[in-house]
């Protein structure tokens, strides 16, 4: 069976379809970037309920891996010294997906920034006042902020955190974030 579209019909359509878009995205321009990204999907929940089978599947791009960030990381930028914006970056490229912690030795930092381990420490001691990371119990373990910083589904990690830590977080006298009791 073939169908054929009237052309009237397709032309009232596709303007439509354009008026509709323009509405959903009115603070879109066109763009000389990338954007067409390559989508695959995870399984986040199987099972099978009676004769029936049951997947549900969430969308992830492929291409990037991005880390959203809230408006007060801008305000942020804008207050820290080098260092410190440049310890940053490596969280940021660092952070893996659903992650609100990262492992960072002071030889890591000065190999990669070519800065002092005065400046490293100074970087930490600034985004710690910064509330962007806290210190840890072990040593070069800190924990990300995930309401400033985070690569994921935050809905996601807030519902696996609640069930993992149903006490909530603990410190030391100075804190420290305890890790593993210790």
């Amino acid at each position: 069976m073939i169908f054929e579209l009237d052309k009237k019909a397709a032309k009232q359509f596709i303007k439509f379809v354009s008026k509709e878009a323009e509405k959903d995205s009115p603070k879109i321009a066109p763009t000389p970037f990338f954007y067409e990204y390559e989508v695959d999907y995870k399984s986040t929940f199987s099972t099978i309920v009676g004769k029936y089978e049951m997947n549900i599947n969430e969308a992830y791009v492929k291409r990037e891996s991005f880390v959203t960030c809230t408006k007060s990381l801008g305000q942020i930028l804008a207050l820290i010294n080098k260092p410190a914006a440049n310890l940053l970056g490596i969280i940021i490229a660092n952070l893996e997906f659903e992650a609100n912690y990262i492992v960072l030795s002071e030889k890591d930092f000065i190999s990669i920034t070519n800065y002092s381990k005065q400046a490293f420490y100074s970087a930490i001691s600034e985004l710690v006042d910064k509330q962007v990371i806290r210190v840890t119990n072990k040593k070069s373990v800190y924990i990300i902020n995930h309401n400033i910083l985070f690569k994921g589904n935050i809905i996601d990690f807030t519902v696996k955190y609640k069930r993992k830590f149903p006490n909530g977080c603990i410190t030391d006298e100075t804190g420290r974030v305890i890790i593993n009791g210790k």
